[in-house]
């Protein structure tokens, strides 16, 4: 026992003078840097940012588009599509707030450090006109959470670019069932909001049907030579 209590003391001492050499250097780096980090005050966002914001809050596609530069590109991942151009970026901002006129972005958090930049945003509204390449409405609540980063050069928006729950977005619009429902009207007819997601709902709908309808061959009863 007392065998183990020194080994202990000796190691405790070990790590004591470890610290303390430590202490001269790194310690007081890592000392520093986390004292830096809770002292820092919140840096401002970027004028752009700002503008992007109020623009979705009046729900004024051209104040949104006016940030981007000339040659702007907006993509969203989820879909694939690459828009570029500011007068591009407005008509697909135009066609959103028109199909859900009642649109309202929340943001949840948003930062910037030098020319970059993020929002955090939940989006509401209801789908009363139509969108192209989604499903007729029917005047479907909907609410999705999205991710953009942003590019930034000489105060304007050169490249954003757009992550969110696009599935969640289908579900609510009934253009697929939800985990482990039944596939609704909708789901299996117009859904062209993605061709790629659809052709993988309509492939994976007939597999499951062929599986389900496949029968296995009788064996032959008769003998087979030797």
């Amino acid at each position: 026992m007392n065998h183990v209590l020194d080994s202990s003391r000796s190691f405790l001492t070990r790590r004591a003078a470890l610290a303390h050499l430590a202490g001269g250097g790194l310690g007081v780096a890592i000392a520093v840097r986390g004292t830096a980090a809770q002292e820092a005050t919140p840096t401002p966002l970027p004028a752009a940012l700002e503008e992007w914001i109020a623009g979705w809050q009046t729900l004024d596609p051209g104040r949104i588009a006016a940030i981007y530069a000339e040659d702007g590109v907006h993509e969203v991942v989820a879909t694939g599509e690459v828009i570029e151009g500011r007068s591009a970026i407005r008509d697909n901002i135009a066609a959103l707030m028109t199909a859900i006129p009642d649109a309202t972005l929340g943001v949840n958090r948003a930062f910037a450090t030098g020319d970059a930049g993020a929002i955090d945003w939940t989006f509401t509204g209801h789908y009363t006109s139509q969108l192209p390449g989604f499903p007729p409405p029917a005047g479907q609540a909907l609410t999705f959470r999205a991710v953009i980063l942003f590019e930034l050069a000489s105060g304007q928006i050169v490249r954003s670019t757009e992550f969110y729950d696009l599935y969640g977005l289908l579900v609510q619009i009934g253009a697929v069932p939800m985990p482990g429902g039944e596939a609704t009207p909708v789901a299996t007819t117009g859904c062209s909001l993605s061709e790629a997601v659809c052709r993988t709902n309509t492939a994976g709908r007939s597999r499951g049907r062929r599986r389900g309808t496949r029968r296995r061959s009788s064996p032959d009863p008769s003998p087979r030579p030797r």
